[in-house]
């Protein structure tokens, strides 16, 4: 816009008019597409999610010959997020700055030899002109761009303060305890196992899979075997193992995820 006006002040009409008009076009595009941007979101994060649950339960999927609703499920899903992205795409294409601008470039090339034809900017000046406001075509274009993107960034950041910021029934003691811990965390000789799959080789160290659950004592594949442990109050105690040997059981018998 500087340069235009070094040529003459009269040619920035047009420039300033397509400008007021982007801008106008802009805000209301972000405005339609801030519900299509979450909407767009919300159903790829249910497509991977119900991807990811049915991969990493294919032992029951496949155990229960769930594969045709999984399948099905899974079109649904895609089939939404689908509609959802051609809905985003035909409010891109109905916004599209380039038709504003190709406006522009007449009422530009229109005004500039009006100009011309009453001596006010020579033939120089109007190459000039043009060659500036042609210039315009890719920042426009990326501007579209960008705004789409940042729209979905939005949508994106919304979902995740959402789920930072949903409210639970836990106590929220910021400020933590300062008296003192009381009790011990003490095992004596415990171990733990799942049952052995139906039909499984006595001994071949197979585990879960026909859905009873854990059991304590007894069980065909021990997963902790005669565990002792004492541990004081205020101590600290890392365990130690290989892929395998029993950790997360441990902890998980520890809170009682896993209960006897």
């Amino acid at each position: 816009l500087f340069t235009i006006a070094t040529l003459d002040l009269k040619l920035l009409l047009v420039p300033l008019i397509f400008l007021a008009a982007l801008v106008v076009t802009l805000r209301r595009h972000n405005e339609h597409l801030r519900p299509v941007a979450g909407l767009l979101r919300e159903r790829f994060g249910a497509m991977n999610a119900g991807l990811a649950e049915a991969v990493a339960g294919i032992e029951v999927v496949k155990g229960f010959a769930q594969e045709p609703a999984e399948e099905g499920r899974f079109q649904e899903d895609a089939r939404a997020y689908r509609d959802a992205f051609v809905q985003e795409g035909d409010i891109n294409a109905r916004y599209l700055p380039l038709l504003l601008y190709g406006l522009a470039i007449g009422l530009a090339f229109g005004h500039a030899l009006l100009l011309f034809r009453q001596g006010d900017i020579s033939v120089g000046q109007v190459i000039t002109y043009m060659a500036l406001i042609g210039t315009l075509r890719s920042p426009i274009r990326f501007l579209l761009r960008t705004s789409s993107v940042i729209q979905q960034s939005l949508a994106g950041a919304r979902r995740i303060l959402e789920t930072i910021l949903t409210e639970t029934e836990l106590d929220q003691n910021t400020a933590g305890l300062s008296q003192a811990m009381q009790g011990d965390v003490q095992f004596e000789h415990v171990s733990f196992g799942y049952e052995a799959v139906a039909g499984a080789e006595a001994g071949n160290g197979e585990m879960g899979g026909n859905g009873r659950g854990p059991v304590v004592d007894g069980a065909a594949a021990l997963v902790l075997n005669d565990i002792s442990f004492h541990v004081k109050p205020g101590r600290t105690v890392a365990i130690v193992g290989q892929t395998g040997a029993g950790k997360s059981t441990l902890t998980k018998l520890l809170n009682r995820t896993f209960d006897t």
